[in-house]
């Protein structure tokens, strides 16, 4: 088991609610980008569609809004 599929094993993912957070869907892929620190660093993150057959459908945490 990877590192990611341990960390996340007993997560699930709202769809609705990361495009809401502004998550951008490019195929199979559910995609987010911001600038941190003045530009200094960039965070990508991608979530593939797989992690439904996975994981499931149900949610069982909500996405923490940052400032």
């Amino acid at each position: 088991m990877t590192i990611e599929e341990e960390l996340f094993k007993k997560t699930r993912v709202d769809f609705e609610k990361i495009i809401k957070y502004g998550f951008k869907k490019e195929n199979s892929l559910y995609k987010y980008s911001k600038n941190i620190m003045n530009n200094t660093f960039r965070i990508d993150v991608e979530i593939n569609d797989a992690i439904k057959e996975m994981c499931g459908d149900e949610p069982q945490f909500e996405w923490e809004k940052f400032p």
